[in-house]
């Protein structure tokens, strides 16, 4: 007997969402992982909330919500809140019931300083720092490598600010004039090749960076958005590869003028406009640089003993005299 296509709402489910999600599905094995990881926060945590006040919406869902976000390339918080509403699985990596309510999309703004830290998504993803003090001492004392590293914080200072300014003044979803495109590209533009500078090969002896050379063994995701921003840079950003780079279609307007003799005018192609990168890759690039940046600053410091002779040491034991 054919069945009718006729919905009937239940007032009960009397199926728990752990059962609903396939034994196999990939997304067990990474919530486990990211719970983990998340467990052994907890006096992170603790440490950036208060102990009064009104409840907060958990740090570890919104930080679960944020990586399916980067997972499945949801443009924005809105977004995904949308599809929290109906998504199954999403409700069940996040650790919310079939009945529980989500939060507004602000909650990720107001929450991204205090969670989204370069030191709290280090430790969430497993990225892991070397101890520098335990590194040979003929690595510390290369000068030209020290040298490439102090010029290297200017170089991720300026991305950094570069990525904060477009998560911070583009609203992703809507649309821009052109003037307002072409000035979030040239943030964008300022971010990648800031980023790609330490990179390349200098003048002189001052040797690249390398994420070899500060101990950091990328994982393969990492690698490739590394691979794909140095890419644009050399391509796009600092060059211009004629293989690479996007326009129109070239056109012209042709005619015959009174007195017989022809013309042909050449329309300028148009290109791109706006950012390359999307939401999502913003974000990832400003989670590296930040972990990028903390490394450099570690290993300075366990090199600068080597090198006293470049740095006016101040004598912290001093107090200043109170004048009376």
């Amino acid at each position: 007997m054919r069945g009718t296509d006729e919905a009937s709402g239940s007032l009960f489910s009397y199926v728990d969402l752990e059962e609903r999600i396939p034994a196999r599905h990939p997304l067990r094995k990474i919530r486990q992982v990211v719970n983990d990881a998340l467990a052994s926060l907890d006096a992170d945590f603790e440490a950036v909330y208060t102990d009064f006040g009104r409840p907060s919406i958990p740090p570890e869902r919104l930080i679960r919500a944020s990586l399916l976000q980067i997972l499945f390339s949801i443009r924005s918080e809105r977004q995904l809140m949308e599809q929290m509403q109906y998504n199954l699985l999403f409700r069940w990596f996040v650790g919310l019931g079939i009945d529980d309510p989500v939060w507004v999309p602000t909650v990720f703004t107001k929450n991204r300083d205090r969670l989204l830290t370069a030191d709290m998504s280090r430790k969430v993803m497993a990225a892991k720092t070397p101890n520098y003090d335990e590194f040979d001492q003929r690595r510390l004392s290369d000068k030209d490598f020290f040298k490439r590293l102090l010029l290297s914080v200017r170089d991720l200072n300026q991305a950094r600010s570069a990525a904060q300014f477009l998560l911070e003044e583009v609203e992703w979803e809507d649309k821009y004039p052109l003037g307002e495109l072409r000035r979030f590209q040239a943030y964008e533009t300022s971010l990648i090749v800031a980023y790609a500078r330490p990179f390349s090969q200098s003048k002189g002896q001052v040797p690249p960076l390398s994420y070899g050379r500060l101990g950091i063994k990328l994982r393969s995701s990492v690698s490739e958005i590394h691979d794909d921003l140095i890419n644009k840079r050399n391509k796009l950003f600092a060059h211009s590869d004629p293989d690479i780079v996007e326009h129109s279609n070239l056109w012209a307007y042709s005619g015959e003028r009174t007195d017989g003799s022809k013309f042909s005018v050449l329309c300028p192609p148009s290109f791109k406009e706006g950012t390359y990168l999307d939401l999502h890759g913003v974000y990832r690039v400003e989670n590296i640089l930040s972990c990028l940046a903390e490394a450099v600053l570690q290993m300075l410091q366990a090199m600068h003993v080597h090198f006293l002779d470049l740095i006016e040491v101040k004598d912290s034991t001093r107090r200043a005299t109170k004048k009376h």
